[in-house]
């Protein structure tokens, strides 16, 4: 079994550390619009999408202070949130069904 990632949408940093950091026993992100995936690594898989999406050439992004920022983590390690860059939280939102289709 390799790493599930949970993806969620949040207001900003801090409402994203709650969802993961809880103190009411309820799962991680729970109330939260998201979904899990098998082996999708924000930082490696998220890359490729996100120069196509934002126009900006991976070094940018790599050097953005956003790009995979720890906010949270829990668990010795074993549970972290990170950020998502700003250009990619806005690409996403700006994007429609049919741009963001597999060909």
């Amino acid at each position: 079994m390799g790493v599930i990632y949970g993806y969620f949408a949040a207001a900003d940093d801090d409402d994203a550390v709650r969802a993961v950091m809880r103190e009411d026993d309820e799962p991680t992100a729970t109330g939260y619009d998201g979904f899990d995936v098998n082996g999708m690594d924000p930082t490696v898989d998220l890359l490729p999408a996100e120069v196509i999406l934002s126009g900006r050439s991976a070094e940018t992004i790599q050097a953005d202070p956003r790009y995979g920022h720890l906010l949270a983590t829990a668990d010795d390690g074993q549970l972290l949130c990170l950020s998502l860059t700003d250009a990619l939280r806005d690409a996403l939102a700006a994007a429609d069904r049919g741009s963001l289709s597999l060909r």
